[in-house]
C-alpha cells in the first residue's frame, strides 16, 4: 500500500497566507509539491483547502501577531498546528532572499526533516485569561496617565 506523508508550510500575513504542500512518498522515496495563496476573506475556500488535507496533517506557520484563529481553525479541522520560532527557523533556512514562497517551503522541508524549532501553543483558556490580563493592565495603565494629566494640568494652573 502506498502511502503518502504531507508536510504543509504557511507564510501567513494579515490579508493572505502562502501554502506549501510537500507530498513524500514513503516507497518511491519522491516527492511532489504544490503551491497556494489565500486570501483570509475567501474564507469558503480557505476551509476548504484546509479540509481536504488528511486528518493529522502537520502545518508549520511562524509567530505572527495574529495566529490564534489560524491554529484554532487548524485544531477545528482536525490538523497538527506548529508554530515555529520565527527567528531560529529563519537562521535554519538559510536563505539569502525572503519571499513568501521560500518561506512557506522552508517550513515545510524543517518539518518533513523534524527540525522545525517550535514554541507551544497555548490553550484557548489561557490566551483567553493571557488576553484579559493585557487588557486590564493597558487600562490601568492608561487610567494612571490621564489621573496623572489631570494632576499635571491643575498643578500647572494652581
Amino acid at each position: 500500500m502506498k502511502q503518502n506523508n504531507l508536510y504543509v508550510g504557511c507564510d501567513m500575513h494579515k490579508h493572505y497566507s502562502v501554502f506549501y504542500v510537500l507530498e513524500r512518498s514513503d516507497q518511491t522515496n519522491t516527492s511532489q509539491a504544490r503551491w497556494f495563496r489565500m486570501n483570509h476573506d475567501e474564507w469558503d475556500r480557505l476551509i476548504d483547502f484546509l479540509d481536504a488535507l488528511p486528518k493529522g496533517t502537520p502545518v508549520a506557520f511562524e509567530t505572527v501577531g495574529s495566529w490564534y484563529w489560524f491554529a484554532d481553525l487548524l485544531e477545528n479541522l482536525g490538523l497538527q498546528p506548529r508554530m515555529a520560532h520565527a527567528l531560529k527557523a529563519k537562521v535554519m533556512m538559510g536563505h539569502l532572499h525572503k519571499t513568501d514562497k521560500l518561506d512557506a517551503k522552508g517550513l515545510a522541508k524543517l518539518l518533513r526533516t523534524g527540525t522545525l524549532p517550535t514554541v507551544w501553543i497555548a490553550t484557548k483558556a489561557i490566551r483567553d485569561a493571557r488576553a484579559l490580563t493585557r487588557g486590564r493592565i493597558a487600562f490601568v495603565h492608561l487610567r494612571t496617565r490621564i489621573k496623572n494629566r489631570i494632576s499635571h494640568t491643575y498643578q500647572a494652573y494652581r
